[in-house]
């Protein structure tokens, strides 16, 4: 059983009583540089992409000052004013998450695939 973006994957034996939880380590981490206001769209994180790659649809970990601020779906990733699938390493992106609105300067997105 997976946990909606939580970043652990959550598995339980029906024989016992007993949990095993994994955590795992991001794919990728972007180093966000400003955020743009779109009217109707809302906030979207303008990143640096620092390491690994950036997927559409991919579980996202809001990072700020070493703490989590939200944990949630990567909803949108645009290149250049277009949507794209995944974003490398060394390149710059927009970055939605959904359900989340509160994006400051220097906040560290990272991102997993469970």
């Amino acid at each position: 059983m997976e946990c909606e973006c939580c970043n652990n994957l959550v598995l339980n034996d029906k024989y016992t009583t007993s949990t095993l939880t994994l955590t795992l380590c991001p794919d990728c981490h972007s180093l966000l540089q400003e955020v743009f206001n779109i009217g109707k769209v809302g906030n979207i994180a303008g990143c640096d992409v620092v390491d690994g790659m950036v997927k559409r649809g991919t579980c996202v970990r809001v990072m700020r000052q070493g703490r989590v601020k939200h944990k949630g779906t990567l909803k949108t990733l645009r290149n250049v004013k277009q949507n794209v699938e995944f974003i490398a390493s060394g390149a710059e992106c927009g970055i939605q998450v959904a359900g989340f609105q509160d994006f400051e300067k220097d906040d560290y997105l990272e991102c997993f695939e469970l």
